[in-house]
């Protein structure tokens, strides 16, 4: 289950667009793809061609992003795209929906509807809009359900060839599979031999996901691992053990009778290899049969990664691990039983007494390794605040923006309609709204099939050029041989965003400030202006710079389009700020070089300015989730109503709910595991406390022969118990305290939460303690079942 649970993860993490092969693709149309198809290093290739420029003009789609694809045949079983209902489409005029859309439309998933979808077609060159009337022959799991607002509507690959032939491949991708390429490849890796291969086949681009860096999540698997090992063995060490030193009498009196140590050795590995095959198989049924039911089970709570699971590969490599695993632990912790049955004599087996100090600590440590397992998945699980993470993802309740102003795309810039905001200034639960505006070229050309995010022309002069200089030579390159920059002529394109000074207070709570402060009073003047250098993004407190000053002036020349000419001004350096890492609320992103008042930015950009909004802040009335759902509800139908396919709307509500169903599955699996962890290392414990009352029972009788009651044999068992458990316990804390502490941090967790592992501390020690008495009450009322004297016999 563990490694299916491990798999499943992995894969939920790579559902990006290209699921089958993490998004690797190079760009290029059928031509291009034909020559992937014969190329030797490939594993397979599939050819996915966008049919329109951007979103379909459907108003239904108001706030999603939807792709528009002509897929190749083996697409499907590729980039795990299951049907529900229906079948793939066959011919250019049948479509493939996912159940999200149709849950989105309100429409029940019977094939054979028909749909109208409106899309840009070139025609003579110019963009033009066309009705396509389409049959949706089927309906797939969507594997891409956690992208938020983005759907993938499926076709032929030769669609484009009949409906839109003027506008050719460049935002066609081939997504490829190399072999050997997994989740821990590195991103360089991944690209070089896209770029390889793309030289080698004529391939227009390449494009993949930059994944997260996986080292210290398979370094974590690797360590709990070695943990699982090292309970196992002092688990099984304890059990053979236990057997030996039950047997150890007749071990000596074998010795007595001529057997030798050598064949006293066989006979225990003969039991224990038939022993270690019953146990082997049993537990390989039953694991068998505990891991379909969990998936069965994690399906039907609808869990985001259960329908990631591949039984197969999960249960084969599952039983292959277990079985060297159970063969390893066996044969380790066995030895050093074997060489005490082995060595012992006969007048040493009749005096045997177990050794209890190495067995303590055995079982101390054991017990300390299965709490710190515990406490740190408690921890990290229980201690995950969900608010935490809403408000890292959300600076006000709701945000509706204009998603071309941050990110390349292949349409052209859309205006948002500025009655969007009037609109919603209306809305009875809205208390404040703050707008935002960012500059951008209205006649920007596309590169390589996209159009840029919004930035602006600016004259490369004077100080700002003196900045850009010593930036560039910080990281070793030039203006010129700038990896960032974009540059028009003798001028160059930075971000310049317009906010209102209200909004400086939340946002800060996003940013590190480098040098100055964030005063409203100032800002709001007009004479002071916020900059961000380009390095300083996500570059966190630690970042050194060295350039624009707080408090300099500078002087700042801002092209028109509108007129075509620069607009002048001087200001003061309020501030140089970077966004804070991790933090994605607000709309001061990797594109905002400079900050300046609305006021400011409509007097450089005149009436252009009211087409350069870019977001709009809601904070809204208080209210329960019900209330929240309502609310986001007309915002929505507000956004349908100014249909822009570039406009969307973002919500503390929808983090929330999406961000719950994360927790309560890793809580739940994180419980699971705990537990397991928690059991071994509380049976070592059982085990040790057995042991040492089976090698002392004779001690024991005679304690009793002169005059030890039942009740002061429980205590004394029960003392020994949780001598070993706050021993654990004193190992357990100063060791597993960091390592919480260190893997609560974001984006594991929200942060540490001191009551969570206070709790779990607790829950450690409260278990132990109930085992230990538990334990003392069985092992005396078994003792007592035979008589004094017949226990004393046992020693003659």
């Amino acid at each position: 289950m563990g490694i299916g649970t491990v798999l499943a993860t992995i894969k939920e993490k790579q559902m990006n667009p290209g699921p089958g092969c993490n998004g690797a693709a190079i760009m290029g149309g059928v031509e291009v793809y034909e020559k992937v198809l014969e190329q030797p290093e490939i594993e397979w290739a599939d050819l996915a061609r966008l049919c329109t420029e951007g979103t379909p003009h459907n108003k239904e789609f108001a706030g999603l992003t939807v792709r528009l694809l002509g897929v190749s045949d083996f697409f499907y079983g590729h980039q795990y795209v299951d049907l529900i209902s229906g079948e793939y489409p066959k011919v250019p005029e049948e479509i493939l929906l996912s159940d999200t859309m149709a849950e989105h439309l309100g429409m029940e998933m019977k094939p054979g509807q028909k749909m109208t979808l409106n899309l840009i077609v070139l025609r003579g060159g110019e963009r033009v809009e066309e009705p396509v009337e389409v049959t949706i022959s089927g309906f797939y799991d969507n594997p891409l359900r956690a992208i938020e607002d983005y759907e993938e509507i499926y076709t032929t690959f030769d669609f484009p060839d009949r409906y839109n032939p003027e506008q050719g491949d460049e935002n066609s991708s081939i997504y490829i599979k190399f072999p050997g390429v997994m989740a821990q490849t590195s991103n360089d890796e991944v690209k070089g031999k896209l770029e390889a291969l793309k030289e080698k086949v004529g391939g227009l681009g390449v494009k993949y996901i930059t994944k997260d860096n996986m080292t210290a999540f398979f370094a974590g698997i690797a360590a709990l691992l070695v943990l699982i090992i090292v309970c196992g063995y002092f688990l099984i060490y304890n059990v053979f053990y236990i057997s030996v030193v039950n047997d150890i009498r007749f071990m000596g009196n074998m010795k007595t009778i001529g057997m030798t140590g050598k064949q006293i050795r066989k006979m225990l590995g003969r039991q224990t290899i038939r022993l270690g095959i019953a146990g082997t198989l049993a537990g390989v049924i039953i694991g068998t049969g505990i891991n379909l039911i969990a998936i069965q089970g994690m399906q039907k709570l609808e869990l985001t990664f259960a329908r990631f699971y591949e039984p197969h590969p999960a249960l084969e490599l599952g039983v292959v691990g277990a079985v060297l695993f159970t063969a390893l632990t066996v044969w380790i912790s066995s030895r050093k039983a074997f060489t005490l049955a082995a060595k012992i004599s006969p007048v040493e087996a009749s005096r045997f007494r177990s050794g209890g100090k190495k067995k303590m600590v055995f079982s101390v440590l054991s017990f300390a390794l299965s709490g710190i397992l515990f406490t740190v998945v408690y921890t990290v699980l229980f201690g995950y605040d969900t608010e935490w993470m809403v408000n890292r993802m959300n600076m006000t309740d709701f945000r509706v923006h204009q998603s071309h102003a941050d990110m390349a795309m292949e349409a052209p810039y859309e205006v948002m309609d500025p009655a969007i905001g009037e609109a919603l200034e209306e809305l009875p639960f809205v208390n404040k709204i703050y707008t935002y505006h960012q500059a951008f070229n209205p006649d920007a050309e596309s590169d390589y099939g996209y159009y840029p995010e919004s930035i602006s022309r600016l004259r490369l002069d004077g100080r700002l050029r003196e900045v850009l200089e010593q930036e560039h030579a910080q990281v070793g390159e030039t203006i010129e041989t700038s990896s960032y920059l974009y540059r028009e002529g003798g001028d160059v394109d930075l971000g310049v965003l317009g906010i209102d000074a209200e909004a400086l207070p939340p946002e800060a709570e996003n940013l590190c400030v480098y040098d100055g402060e964030l005063n409203v009073e100032l800002f709001t003047s007009g004479d002071y202006i916020i900059y961000q250098p380009h390095k300083a993004f996500f570059a966190g407190e630690e970042y050194q710079y060295e350039g624009m000053k707080a408090g300099e002036r500078i002087e700042l020349s801002f092209y028109r389009y509108d007129t075509q000419e620069f607009v002048t001004r001087s200001f003061t350096v309020l501030a140089v700020v970077g966004k804070e890492p991790d933090r994605y609320g607000g709309e001061i992103k990797a594109n905002a070089s400079f900050l300046v008042p609305n006021g400011v930015f409509r007097e450089i950009y005149g009436d252009a300015a009211n087409d350069m909004v870019s977001a709009y802040q809601i904070v809204a009335e208080a209210g329960d989730e019900s209330v929240q759902k309502e609310q986001e509800e007309q915002i929505d139908r507000i956004i349908a109503e100014y249909f822009n396919t570039q406009v969307q709307l973002s919500s503390k509500y929808a983090t929330r709910a999406q961000d719950q169903i994360q927790k309560d599955q890793k809580m739940l699996l994180g419980l699971f595991v705990s537990i397991i962890f928690g059991l071994i290392g509380l049976v070592n414990i059982v085990n040790t406390l057995v042991t040492d009352v089976l090698a002392r029972k004779i001690e024991f009788a005679s304690l009793q022969s002169i005059g030890m009651t039942g009740r002061q044999m429980r205590r004394m068992i029960f003392g020994n118990g949780m001598k070993m458990i706050l021993f654990g316990m004193i190992v357990m804390i100063p060791v597993g305290l960091p390592i919480a502490v260190s893997a609560s941090k974001p984006p594991m967790s929200s942060g540490f939460a001191p009551g969570c592992y206070a709790v779990s501390v607790l829950m450690v020690l409260l278990a132990g303690t109930l085992v230990a008495f538990g334990v003392a009450v069985v092992l005396t009322k078994q003792l007592n079942k035979k008589t004094i004297v017949e226990r004393l016999r046992e020693a003659e």
